[in-house]
């Protein structure tokens, strides 16, 4: 229909043709119809003729009216579509008008409502002002009504006690005579206990007098044994000395028997003696005037001694400048090298050697302190977190249950008491978070407090070494923490930033020593303490503490030791001992692997929070308080190789602080192994500055002072410290100081090569510590074998000797192990030839190489 209305009525007629005849139909019809046998009658044929074209024209004019008919339906029908498409497009219009309008009519009646809302908005603005204006006037009605109330009530209370202050008047005069009668009652009761008290005292001072003579006297023989045992000492070395000297004069009249040019100090070379370290010019305060030294021509570096000679042609640079392949190095080529390039040099004596009163501590730098404070800030975040997680598990809980009444409850109060007096309740959480401004140094404690606080920390020390049973001990623990012991124990271990603590030295070590058997034996106290601020109570004391020390020892060098002057030390020693116990506790090592306290509290990244506080340590000073003791103990009086606690037990300092970075490097190196189930990641990862810094400068300084003992005693046969120590028997027994710094010094070699086995290699790089090295071991592998030889004809005990021969055993291994770290060392092993380490090794008995 859509194609038929868009064309007119004279394209349509011309396009309906019925049908098109074939070329030459009409001729082959015309030959069939003319065909002879075809021939009809003219009139017939005419009249059908006729006919059909009647009939023809007949069915043409119908069909032609049929076609005319259907193409006016069909115009029809066009025009009926365009109708009605005229009619949908005015109905279409009709309806977006209508839409319009009633969109613009609820337009106008949105507009109308907001409007009558803010008309009803205020008319309730005025409705509310209004009932405001009404409340506050009956609110002024209602407080001048009470107002009146108030002052009839106050008029009748006064009337009241007015009366009653006249029937109290009364009654105050017939019991002021009672008073006066109970007074003198009780003043003569405080009359009678003061004198008992007095009594009491008087009797307690007499008993610590004697204990105090008892104890001097025991120490008085003590010491006369010890000079006894001195005296016979020096005899005996006397007599060695003689011996020795006498050897030494018949050697020397041979030699000078034989006529030979001097010895030059290419006769280093033979590794005969031990070198000396004694300088060749020796320059004193005020002295002028020129000496003899010498340097290398080729390094041009200045050679002071013997030992800075051999040490500087058996360095890396010498023999890089020599152009000396160190496989290739042996005795001629050495002596060679010293006898070519050391030659004398006149040095102007213009320096001066300093007398000590310097501080060997350098002072800390402003970068250093900012360090320090944002690690600081960073470890109490974490250590908020970490307290947090505690205090909301379920053992903290536990914990909390009730116990019932056990021995130490009393012990507990007198001591909070005793400290709530002295501090006060609030300042107690105060300190538990490290340092304080407060000083206590003019703090006077009366007798009877400082009684009950020793006495109190004594029994609940000895109630946690008796309780036997687990339900007993579980009790005790409960009570300590439901009393808040921990937060007292942290407030009386604190300490003030001049040193001052709460209590005297001789209670604050016996408070450690009862924090520290707390923690031992309850992992969740010393979690709840470690993992907290409380911590910090501990590291601040001991920095304090250790850089009082320090400058007391250096500013006071030759104070004697039995005046108590060495307190400072013997509290820095047990603040030592404490925070070793908090990290065996929480971190306990079976068969090569650690088990962490944390995880029951799901703390994961304790190894981070460890490796802070252990870099917190170095910053306050802890490597140079050790190299410190290294040098200086056993030089002067006031710092003894041992010291005698308060709990009669001897401890070395030296070794104490040694063991803290043994024990918390192989807890980060189990941790770190532990955390990433691959050993060699632990190594990479877990560093330390406390291992990589201290450890090497820890392991140098010991070796300088160890050799300097042992090249003492070779040149003037002087005789060693010892210290007395009790071994596994409760028996003691004296033993070299030079042996207990030589096991400290291979102990951090050895932990090193394990950790960190390039830190150790390079440490070996140092021509001067591999020399010392191997003179060390030289010279204790001799005096080992001499003490074993000399003990299989004494009657020593089985401990000592077996003691003894498991030092060598420990020589030897080192020994392995330090010739096969690198080829330097393999060198230093075999100098000396006859006389090398090596040799020396070879020479010693089968036996000493079996377990």
């Amino acid at each position: 229909m859509e194609e038929y209305a868009s064309i007119s009525w004279g394209e349509i007629v011309e396009q309906e043709i019925t049908r098109y005849r074939k070329p030459g139909e009409f001729v082959e019809r015309h030959e069939k119809l003319s065909s002879p046998s075809r021939k009809r009658n003219t009139e017939n044929t005419t009249e059908r003729h006729k006919e059909r074209q009647r009939r023809a024209e007949e069915l043409r004019q119908m069909l032609q009216k049929q076609k005319a008919e259907r193409l006016k339906e069909l115009s029809n029908k066009v025009e009926e579509v365009r109708r009605k498409r005229a009619e949908l497009s005015e109905r279409k219009l009709e309806h977006l008008q209508m839409r319009m309008a009633k969109a613009e009519e609820n337009r106008q009646k949105n507009i109308e409502e907001k409007v009558k809302k803010a008309r009803d908005d205020d008319v309730k603005v005025m409705e509310v002002q209004f009932i405001n204006t009404i409340g506050a006037d009956n609110m002024r009605h209602d407080v001048m009504i009470r107002s009146q109330e108030w002052e009839q009530r106050v008029q009748t209370i006064a009337n009241e006690r007015a009366r009653k202050n006249e029937e109290k008047a009364a009654k105050e005069a017939a019991a002021e005579e009672r008073r006066k009668i109970a007074a003198n009652q009780r003043r003569q009761k405080m009359r009678e206990k003061f004198e008992k008290h007095e009594l009491f005292e008087a009797q307690r001072n007499e008993q610590e007098r004697e204990r105090s003579e008892a104890v001097r006297e025991r120490n008085k023989q003590l010491n006369e044994r010890v000079a006894e045992k001195k005296a016979t000492d020096a005899q005996e070395e006397t007599r060695r000395r003689y011996e020795n000297t006498l050897t030494q004069v018949k050697h020397r009249a041979v030699e000078l028997s034989s006529p030979r040019p001097t010895e030059s100090v290419a006769s280093l070379a033979d590794f005969s003696q031990i070198p000396s370290e004694t300088l060749y010019v020796s320059m004193l305060e005020g002295m002028s005037g020129g000496g003899s030294s010498k340097k290398c021509k080729l390094c041009d570096t200045p050679l002071d001694s013997d030992f800075f000679i051999i040490s500087h042609f058996l360095s890396a640079s010498h023999l890089s400048k020599a152009n000396i392949n160190i496989k290739e190095l042996n005795y001629d080529c050495l002596k060679t090298q010293i006898d070519q390039n050391a030659e004398d040099v006149c040095v102007e004596a213009t320096r001066q050697l300093s007398l000590g009163g310097e501080s060997e501590l350098s002072k800390q730098s402003t970068s250093t302190k900012k360090r320090r404070t944002r690690l600081r800030q960073k470890i109490q975040t974490r250590a908020k977190e970490y307290d947090k997680i505690i205090g909301q598990s379920d053992l903290s809980d536990a914990y909390r249950t009730s116990s019932g009444k056990t021995s130490i409850d009393r012990p507990l109060r007198d001591i909070a008491k005793v400290l709530k007096a002295t501090l006060g309740e609030d300042a107690i959480k105060d300190r538990c978070s490290g340092l304080v401004k407060e000083s206590f140094q003019n703090k006077v404690y009366p007798s009877t407090d400082l009684h009950i606080l020793e006495r109190s920390l004594s029994e609940i020390l000895r109630a946690l070494r008796a309780s036997d049973t687990l339900q007993k001990r579980e009790m005790l623990l409960k009570t300590v923490v439901q009393n808040d012991f921990i937060d007292i124990l942290t407030a009386l271990i604190s300490c003030a930033t001049n040193g001052d603590t709460i209590i005297p030295s001789r209670t604050y070590c016996k408070a450690l020593s009862t924090f520290g058997e707390l923690v031992t034996i309850d992992k969740f106290i010393a979690s709840k303490f470690f993992f907290s601020n409380r911590v910090f109570a501990l590291l601040d004391a001991y920095c304090i503490k250790s850089k009082s020390m320090v400058w007391r020892f250096l500013k006071e060098s030759h104070m004697p030791t039995n005046d108590g002057s060495y307190r400072l030390l013997i509290e820095c020693v047990m603040l030592c001992s404490t925070f070793l116990r908090v990290m065996n506790s929480l971190y306990t090592k079976v068969k090569g692997e650690i088990s962490s306290s944390a995880v029951v509290f799901g703390i994961t990244d304790d190894d981070i929070y460890v490796k802070q506080l252990l870099s917190l340590i170095n910053l306050d000073g802890y490597g140079d308080t050790l190299l410190f003791l290294i040098k200086q103990t056993g030089m002067i009086d006031a710092l003894p190789w041992s010291v005698q606690l308060d709990s009669n037990a001897v401890a070395i300092p030296i070794m104490v602080y040694t063991d803290i970075i043994l024990e918390v490097g192989e807890i980060l190196y189990l941790l770190g192994c532990k955390k990433r189930r691959n050993e060699a990641e632990g190594i990479l990862s877990e560093k330390s500055s406390l291992i990589t810094s201290l450890a090497p400068a820890a392991i140098q300084q010991f070796a300088v002072r160890i050799y300097s003992i042992i090249s003492s005693n070779y040149n003037s046969s002087a005789t060693t410290a010892r210290v007395s120590v009790i071994s596994i028997g409760n028996h003691r027994e004296e033993i070299d100081v030079t042996q207990l710094l030589t096991t400290s010094l291979f102990q951090l070699w050895f932990f090193l090569l394990k950790k960190e086995p390039y830190e150790a290699i390079k440490c070996l790089e140092d021509s001067e510590l591999c020399l010392r090295l191997m003179h060390i071991t030289m010279t204790m592998v001799a005096q080992t074998e001499k003490v074993i030889f000399a003990n299989t004809d004494s009657s020593k005990s089985k401990a000592t000797d077996q003691r003894i021969k498991n030092f060598l055993h420990f020589l030897i291994e080192v020994i392995g192990y330090f010739a096969t770290a690198s080829e330097r060392a393999k060198m230093f092993c075999v100098f000396g030839w006859q006389r090398s380490l090596l040799m020396q090794l070879a020479s010693l008995p089968l036996g000493y190489f079996s377990n």
